[in-house]
């Protein structure tokens, strides 16, 4: 007669009911743990949804040889970038990363830069996180008027090229307070003079190139360019 081993069945279910406890358990556990993680990345990601560890930065320029246009050059120097915003303070906006604004008239603006930068959780969602800094930006070196026609003015600079002496013939400009400015070709101011009478630069001891020269009043600014050998 066949006989079975009751005590080894029971062995085996037992066995058997264990492992497939553990294997349950661990889908379960796997299942939470992932649960988990995507509520907290969740909260995360709505308490920093409105602030940054990386926060919003800029900085920005109005030099220049022709620096009395107004312009404004700006350069968003933020550590993570997605989209940018930029309010000039004069009514006018950009959505550049670097972005360049002229201004109108001289004054005190307040420019504000809005940056989001977004990071894919993939299956956890996506972080959103905004930031914003604001600074004021002084404009002042915009004249009354700017022209570029020496001719109006009868104003003359010559020899050109010049080599021991630069002649500048201030023409209607005489008796008016008049700068000399004048600038190598990497913009480097290398000489200035106030006079309200033609004046007469040495230039034998500047390198040879192409310079410019610049004519400022409280009405005008002149502009040309005079070659050096």
């Amino acid at each position: 007669m066949y006989h079975t081993d009751l005590t080894q069945i029971s062995i085996n279910q037992i066995v058997m009911h264990n492992f497939a406890c553990y294997n349950e358990t661990k889908t379960y556990m796997k299942y939470y743990v992932s649960i988990i993680i995507f509520f907290i990345l969740f909260a995360f990601s709505e308490a920093h949804s409105q602030e940054c560890y990386y926060p919003a930065a800029f900085s920005y320029n109005t030099g220049g040889l022709n620096s009395d246009s107004g312009l404004a050059n700006f350069t968003n120097t933020s550590t993570y970038i997605t989209s940018s915003n930029w309010d000039f303070g004069d009514g006018s906006t950009s959505n550049l990363n670097h972005p360049s604004h002229t201004y109108s008239e001289n004054g005190s603006y307040s420019v504000t830069l809005y940056i989001t930068y977004v990071f894919d959780l993939g299956v956890y969602g996506v972080l959103n996180c905004n930031s914003t800094t604001s600074e004021s930006v002084m404009i002042s070196n915009i004249l009354p008027s700017s022209i570029n026609d020496l001719e109006a003015l009868s104003v003359l600079i010559y020899p050109n090229p010049a080599s021991n002496n630069l002649t500048v013939d201030y023409g209607d400009l005489n008796g008016v307070n008049t700068t000399i400015k004048l600038y190598d070709s990497s913009s480097k101011l290398i000489f200035e003079k106030q006079s309200p009478s033609t004046q007469m630069i040495d230039v034998s001891a500047f390198a040879n190139g192409i310079y410019s020269i610049e004519l400022v009043t409280d009405e005008h600014v002149l502009r040309s360019q005079v070659i050096i050998e």
